[in-house]
């Protein structure tokens, strides 16, 4: 009887075990697989425009360091009191109002979307892999690059004779451009316009592509 007993005791304990042990293997099973509920994988993943806009500031601040002197010597007949005081400081403080704007803009789509959260690795690198940039994106934008760079630079210095032109004609009050400035100066001006800012975005999608190509890769390692 006793015997009986022990038997049923022992049966029971071997069945309480097995039992714990399936529900402690659950998690191990989760981890494994990378789907715990409670778990979120963060990503700050770069957004495009911060090359971009950089470049525009930069061509925006030639612009205005080139274009300052030629205003205030055109100013110095009809407004004396105006010129060299306070016109380079209204100058320098439209300068700082525009690079305060490009640096709010930058982070702004910076932190829009960032940092990404994701339910597992696995979702994380999928998202990677898809976001990378291909190899036709990497020759197309290298080709746009260099292309845009070197007709942006042969139209340089009609880009800026055409715009002191334009300046001009309020300044002097004629309504007329200057002689020199024919249709062929007008095309070569927005040829300028346009190349160099095919130019900036193609860098801004190399570089911040090239970002985003290390982060797919060191996310694979």
């Amino acid at each position: 009887m006793q015997s009986r007993h022990l038997t049923s005791d022992a049966a029971s304990e071997r069945s309480g075990t097995g039992h714990s042990a399936g529900i402690g293997e659950a998690p191990r099973s989760n981890e494994a697989s990378g789907t715990d509920p409670g778990r979120r994988e963060l990503l700050l993943y770069p957004a495009y425009g911060p090359v971009e806009a950089v470049l525009g500031f930069v061509m925006f601040y030639v612009v205005v360091d080139h274009m300052t002197p030629v205003v205030v010597s055109a100013l110095a007949g009809p407004l004396p009191g105006f010129v060299p005081e306070p016109a380079t400081t209204v100058a320098a403080i439209f300068l700082w109002f525009i690079l305060g704007l490009s640096l709010f803009g930058m982070a702004q789509d910076q932190l829009r979307e960032n940092p990404r959260r994701f339910a597992s690795r696995a979702q994380r690198e999928e998202f990677l892999a898809q976001n990378r940039p291909t190899r036709s994106s990497y020759a197309y934008h290298l080709v746009v690059l260099v292309v845009g760079g070197l007709t942006a630079a042969l139209a340089w210095e009609t880009f800026l004779e055409v715009l002191e032109a334009l300046m001009l004609v309020p300044v002097e009050g004629t309504g007329l451009l200057s002689p020199a400035v024919g249709p062929v100066e007008i095309a070569i001006f927005v040829v300028f316009t346009v190349t160099f800012a095919a130019f900036s975005r193609a860098a801004d999608r190399l570089a911040i592509g090239a970002l985003r190509d290390v982060g797919y890769r060191v996310s694979r390692r």
